[in-house]
């Protein structure tokens, strides 16, 4: 064999170990995916819920068995609850729920790869999965009992449905982000998104799609139950929405707007790291000169305009809302736009391949691989960091709550901070302790509690709580009985003269 025939050779082999098998990929990318989750799943199952966490469980299990829902606040949605019921009623807990968390979070990335590969290609549906299956706002509320996971994972699937324009699947894609909707208020903006989509790239089009109508009127049918119920229990079937809109709007202006907004921004470096960072900033920017350039060709509904400006709308509407719309700042508020973040991510990394394919390919495909391993393991440690620095807090409210179930009668009440907690690990009616002394002493008369917990969680930051901390024993008769921890004590359960 001549020389040249040895060099095409070695070419053509080297071309072939950097082909690219997609289901090879997929299967690889999901089997990590699941083990990820399952590790952090053994490593998380027992620890103390937080407050949030313990109202849904609470409620749940209020549900199902007929224990006490006190702590449970009436602005949240009920169908997670409702849920998570059917868990207890079936003699199962709260391992069973946290495991079926991890399962929907698993779903969750296939469920980005497949949207992903719909807008764009199978590449870019991978790299997104990949990556958004590491980031921490994704792996840390995967072990945390909440409704951050089941929203989003609703919303990606009405997405996906509709983005198949298959026509049965369209008609669910409005009832399933409905049903988000119902687990979580302000997934409505899954619709808000679709809505303004299908406004700018079909118009007066989408008037005469009945598939379209037909979602419409299916989704309004989920709702309906719910709103029936709201307006049964509450005489107005949007109180919930209100009240939760209500405490969420309340002291907005444009100063503080702006405030949350760059708070948000601010943290992109922290949910990203380094590398992702700088890739988003390069694909973001090209997505806005790309869609601004070709803005005709959006309302066109040329495809590949198209489904950029869905990426960018899906990134600006959540932002826009929970940075004007809500008075504070959370991470997790934000998380329903992280699929599309990762959308431009992946699409930055595709260009930075085609620009140094030109030259090598071999080159290119060694470039993206290291890349994505160094962005991932930067995803992964930042994950992993919080979720175990955050292992045991509340600790002392879980044992509390378990050792006052195994020493109260069911009837008993008990008084403390932390009542969503503790009505949940107690089982037993429990009440806040108001941040004035006076009232306080007014409540203290009416529930008269079998035990008082003062702890240092939940306390409010204002400095009027600050009394409970060194309150008067003889005053309200009270006498400590346990400690958590007991050499440091973060907590004192205390029986009352009652």
């Amino acid at each position: 064999m001549d020389q040249e025939a040895k060099k095409e050779e070695l070419k053509e082999r080297i071309s072939e170990f950097f082909s690219v098998n997609y289901k090879t990929l997929l299967i690889a990318l999901l089997v990590f995916a699941f083990l990820v989750r399952l590790y952090y799943f053994i490593l998380t199952k027992s620890q103390p819920v937080w407050w949030d966490e313990a109202e849904y469980l609470l409620k749940a299990k209020s549900i199902a068995l007929g224990t006490p829902d006190t702590g449970f606040w009436e602005g949240r949605p009920i169908l997670f609850p409702i849920m998570l019921s059917a868990f207890y009623f079936i003699g199962l807990g709260e391992i069973s729920i946290r495991f079926f968390l991890i399962i929907i979070s698993f779903f969750s990335v296939y469920l980005v790869y497949l949207v992903g590969k719909q807008l764009f290609s199978e590449k870019i549906g991978l790299i997104s999965a990949f990556l958004y299956s590491l980031v921490y706002i994704n792996l840390f509320y995967t072990v945390r009992v909440m409704v951050d996971i089941p929203h989003v994972f609703l919303g990606l699937l009405g997405f996906y449905f509709f983005f198949t324009k298959k026509k049965k699947l369209v008609w669910l894609s409005v009832p399933l982000i409905a049903l988000a909707t119902l687990t979580r208020f302000p997934a409505v903006f899954f619709f808000v998104i679709l809505f303004v989509y299908i406004a700018f790239t079909e118009r007066m089009k989408a008037l005469k799609n009945k598939d379209y109508w037909i979602s419409l009127v299916l989704g309004f049918l989920v709702g309906l139950p719910y709103l029936i119920w709201a307006n049964a229990n509450y005489g107005d079937p949007l109180y919930a929405i209100k009240l939760a809109g209500g405490g969420a709007v309340s002291g907005i202006s444009l100063s503080s707007g702006l405030s949350v907004l760059k708070q948000y921004l601010a943290t992109f470096p922290s949910y990203l790291g380094t590398v992702s960072l700088i890739l988003f900033i390069f694909g973001l920017t090209y997505f806005l000169i790309y869609t601004i350039l070709g803005f005709d060709l959006v309302l066109k509904n040329n495809k590949s305009f198209s489904s950029k400006f869905l990426v960018l709308i899906w990134i600006l509407i959540p932002l826009l809302y929970f940075g004007f719309g809500v008075s504070h700042f959370e991470d997790r508020y934000i998380f329903m736009a992280f699929p599309a973040m990762f959308f431009i991510i992946a699409l930055a990394l595709g260009k930075l391949q085609e620009s140094i394919t030109k030259y090598s390919k071999p080159l290119a495909a060694i470039l993206i691989i290291l890349l994505l391993a160094f962005s991932g393991f930067q995803l992964i440690k930042g994950s992993d960091e919080i979720i175990k620095s955050r292992l045991d807090s509340f600790g002392p409210v879980k044992e509390a709550g378990i050792w006052i179930k195994q020493n109260t009668n069911p009837q008993d009440i008990i008084m403390t901070r932390s009542h969503p907690p503790n009505t949940y690990y107690s089982e037993r009616a429990s009440y806040s302790i108001s941040a004035k002394e006076e009232d306080f002493a007014a409540n203290y008369s009416i529930y008269k509690p079998k035990y008082l917990v003062i702890s240092v969680f939940d306390a409010p930051n204002s400095n009027e709580w600050q009394w409970a901390f060194s309150i008067n024993q003889q005053k309200y008769g009270l006498t400590p009985v346990k400690a958590f921890p007991e050499n440091n004590p973060a907590l004192i359960i205390y029986k009352t003269s009652f």
